[in-house]
C-alpha cells in the first residue's frame, strides 16, 4: 500500500481561464504519488460551439480531439 501525503494530491493546477473562450490546465510538477507524473505538460480546452468548425479544426490540425456526435466520426 502506498501512503499518500495531502500535499501530493494535487497533480494539476489551472492556468488561464477565459469565460466563453478557453481554459488551460497545467501539470503541477514532476512528482506523483504513483511514481508516474505523465508526459503531458498542459491541456487547453477551447470552446467551439459550431460542429462544422470543430471538424475543420480537427482536419487542419488546430485541435487534437473534439466533442461531437458519433455519427459525424465516419466523415473524418
Amino acid at each position: 500500500m502506498v501512503k499518500i501525503s495531502p500535499r501530493r494530491y494535487r497533480t494539476l493546477h489551472s492556468g488561464a481561464c477565459i469565460a466563453g473562450d478557453r481554459c488551460t490546465i497545467h501539470k503541477a510538477g514532476d512528482t506523483h504519488w504513483s511514481g508516474n507524473a505523465g508526459s503531458v505538460d498542459s491541456i487547453t480546452q477551447i470552446q467551439v460551439p459550431e460542429v462544422q468548425t470543430r471538424i475543420a479544426m480537427l482536419e487542419n490540425g488546430t485541435l487534437d480531439m473534439a466533442d461531437m456526435d458519433f455519427k459525424m466520426v465516419p466523415s473524418l
